[in-house]
C-alpha cells in the first residue's frame, strides 16, 4: 500500500471519528435547544386525543380507563409524570412511583370537560429531549467509531505487512555532517569534511591530494593470490548467473565514472548485507535470482563480501533509494530462505556531480551499510554529499 494511500486512509477514519462525536454532541445540543416547543407541540397533541377520549367516556370508567391508558402507552417516551383529576380529584398518576431524573424536562397543566360536565384536569411533565432520539444518537455515533476502530485496525495491519521500512540519510550540509552524536560519524564522513576544510586552503594542491589519495586506496587494496580469477571463468559465471566477480568491481566502478562525468550524469552504489550469507547457500542463490530479477537491465550486480554490491548507472540517490526500498520489501516478505533473524542492511552513496575515484564511492557505500546494520529502525541508509565546494574549487583552480 502506497504512503499516499496510507495518509487517505488515516485522515478518512480521523474524519469518521470526528463526525460520530460532532453528530453526538449536536444533535442532543440542538433538541435541547429546540426542546421546550417540541415538549409544547408535543403536548398539545396528547391533549387533543386526551379531549377526545374525555368527550367520549367518563374519567374512571372502564372504557375511559381502557382508552386513556393506550393513549399513556403510545406517548411514554415523552412523558416523564402524568395526573389526571376530575373535579379536583386525584385519579389517575403515572408513574406509580416517583423518580428523579438527569433528563431536562418541562411541566404543563389544562383543563378540559367531560361528556358529563365534569372538569378533567391534566398535569403533564414532558421530556425536552426524547428518550428514543437520545439513544438513536448515541446508537449511530458508536456505529460510526466502531466502523473506524475496525478500519484503523486494518489498516495498522496492512502497514505491519506490506509498508516498507523507513530510511535515514546521512547528510552532509555546508561545513557540517548531521549525525545524532560525533561518534556516530563515518570515517568516510569526517574524511570528507576535511576536504572540503582543505578547499578552503589557497595552498591546496589538487595533484598532490589526488596522488595521496590513489596512494591511499592502493595501499588498502590487498589480494591473496589466491583470490585472483580468471577473466574467462568470471564472464562465465556472469552469463549463468547475472552476477559479476567482486574482482571485477573496483575497474568497472571507475569506468562507469568516468563515463558519468563526460556524459554530466549520475551513478549510485548500492551495498546489501545479509546476516550469514554464505557464498554458494541456497540463500545466496535465491538473494541473487531476486536482484537478477527485479534489477535487470537497471544495473550490474556484483559479489561482495557477504553480500552483494549493485551499480546503477544514469541514476540518482533518489531512485536509487526506491529501487531499494523496493528490494527490500521483497527480499524480506518474498524470499523464504530469508527469516526474520536474518537482519536486512543497504547502503547507498552516488557520485553527486564529483571527481571521485571508484575505492571512495564504495567506501562511502560501506559506511553507510555499516549503520544500516547497526540501526534496525533504518534497514536502509544513504549517504549524501554537497558537491557545491567541490565545484567551487575546481572554477576557482582552474
Amino acid at each position: 500500500m502506497k504512503t499516499k494511500h496510507i495518509k487517505i486512509a488515516q485522515v478518512i477514519i480521523a474524519a469518521l471519528f470526528v463526525f460520530a462525536v460532532l453528530y453526538f454532541v449536536l444533535g442532543i445540543t440542538m433538541d435541547r435547544k429546540d426542546g421546550p416547543q417540541k415538549a409544547q407541540m408535543r403536548f398539545n397533541t396528547f391533549m387533543v386525543e386526551a379531549s377526545t377520549i374525555a368527550a367520549k367516556y367518563e374519567p374512571n370508567s372502564p372504557a375511559f380507563n381502557g382508552e386513556f391508558t393506550q393513549l399513556v402507552i403510545k406517548y411514554q417516551k415523552d412523558l416523564a409524570s402524568l395526573r389526571l383529576d376530575v373535579n379536583s380529584k386525584r385519579i389517575y398518576e403515572y408513574p406509580t412511583e416517583s423518580h428523579t431524573s438527569d433528563v431536562v424536562t418541562h411541566s404543563f397543566s389544562r383543563s378540559t370537560p367531560t361528556v358529563l360536565g365534569n372538569t378533567l384536569t391534566v398535569n403533564a411533565t414532558m421530556y425536552a429531549v426524547n428518550q428514543i432520539e437520545l439513544y438513536s444518537y448515541a446508537r449511530i455515533s458508536f456505529i460510526l467509531i466502531l466502523v473506524g476502530t475496525v478500519a484503523a485496525v486494518i489498516l495498522l495491519l496492512i502497514i505491519q505487512f506490506t509498508a516498507v521500512p523507513h530510511y535515514r540519510r546521512l547528510k552532509q550540509d555546508d561545513d557540517d555532517i548531521v549525525f545524532t552524536d560525533e561518534s556516530d560519524v563515518p570515517e568516510v564522513a569526517r574524511n570528507e569534511e576535511e576536504e572540503n576544510e582543505d578547499l578552503a586552503d589557497d595552498d591546496f594542491d589538487p595533484i598532490s591530494a589526488m596522488e595521496k589519495e590513489n596512494r591511499e586506496s592502493s595501499e588498502d587494496i590487498s589480494f591473496d593470490e589466491g583470490e585472483f580469477i580468471d577473466a574467462d571463468e568470471s564472464a562465465s559465471e556472469a552469463e549463468k548467473t547475472d552476477v559479476r566477480a567482486q574482482l571485477l568491481l573496483e575497474s568497472e566502478l571507475q569506468k562507469a565514472i568516468s563515463e558519468s562525468s563526460q556524459n554530466d550524469n549520475d551513478l549510485a552504489m548500492m551495498i546489501i548485507r545479509i546476516k550469514e550469507l554464505r557464498e554458494g547457500s541456497e540463500k545466496e542463490k535465491a538473494v541473487a535470482a531476486v536482484l537478477t530479477e527485479k534489477i535487470g537491465n537497471m544495473g550490474i550486480i556484483y559479489h561482495y563480501n557477504d553480500g552483494f554490491a549493485v551499480l546503477i548507472k544514469n541514476t540518482n540517490l533518489d531512485t536509487a533509494l526506491a529501487t531499494a526500498q523496493a528490494l527490500y520489501s521483497v527480499l524480506s516478505h518474498n524470499v523464504q530462505e530469508i527469516n526474520e533473524n536474518d537482519s536486512i542492511a543497504i547502503g547507498l552513496s552516488s557520485r553527486c556531480e564529483r571527481i571521485i575515484t571508484s575505492q571512495r564511492l564504495l567506501t562511502e557505500a560501506e559506511q553507510a551499510v555499516l549503520h544500516a546494520a547497526e540501526d534496525k529502525e533504518s534497514p536502509i541508509i544513504a549517504f549524501r554529499v554537497n558537491p557545491e565546494k567541490y565545484r567551487q574549487f575546481m572554477q576557482k583552480n582552474n
